[in-house]
């Protein structure tokens, strides 16, 4: 299994970001390799297999937690590269600092319950949404481009879930396997 808990985002939000991620798509289809819409998300932990199926009632416990926890308004206003905008591999939007600091209590918690059983995760967690990959090479005039588009989105993180990841041809396919919805 290659599980990872993440939040999904509100269909007002995918809808709204569709429009950049289609830009991206018809004008850098060669070097980039674009999240479907159906799959962008925010990652708090990618597990991987650190974890197998007998960890999954544990994991599930954790979500529980948040059970109570009001949904998270943000917006995005910045576009990003990882790890930087010299030697691009990834392209994200940003959280703003408000939802950025809620979403860092979060992962905080998550990573804390984790160590309590021995899994331990990479403490870097900068709250960004990944819309695309790097697979080719991306000019400075093309990275200035995409930094100068106009982004001004909002959205709602609707939950926290944990998933498990499978990689196909098409790339990969996400299960669901327990959500805690945000009120």
């Amino acid at each position: 299994m290659r599980l990872f808990i993440a939040s999904q985002f509100s269909e007002d939000y995918i809808k709204e970001i569709e429009g950049f991620v289609s830009f991206l798509d018809k004008n850098f289809c060669r070097s980039l390799k674009i999240v479907i819409p159906s799959n962008i998300h925010l990652t708090y932990v990618f597990l991987g297999d650190l974890v197998d199926e007998k960890d999954i009632p544990f994991l599930k416990d954790i979500l529980e937690k948040f059970r109570d926890m009001r949904s998270i308004e943000f917006c995005s206003r910045k576009v990003g590269f990882f790890p930087s905008s010299k030697t691009p591999r990834v392209i994200w939007l940003d959280i703003d600092e408000n939802a950025s600091k809620k979403l860092i209590e979060i992962y905080s918690n998550i990573k804390n319950k984790l160590q309590t059983n021995r899994i331990y995760t990479d403490d870097r967690f900068v709250p960004h949404i990944t819309v695309a990959r790097v697979k080719g090479m991306l000019f400075d005039s093309d990275v200035r481009k995409i930094m100068e588009l106009n982004v001004d989105y909002k959205g709602v993180i609707k939950n926290i879930a944990l998933f498990n990841s499978t990689l196909t041809q098409r790339g990969p396919l996400y299960t669901k396997i327990f959500e805690v919805n945000l009120l």
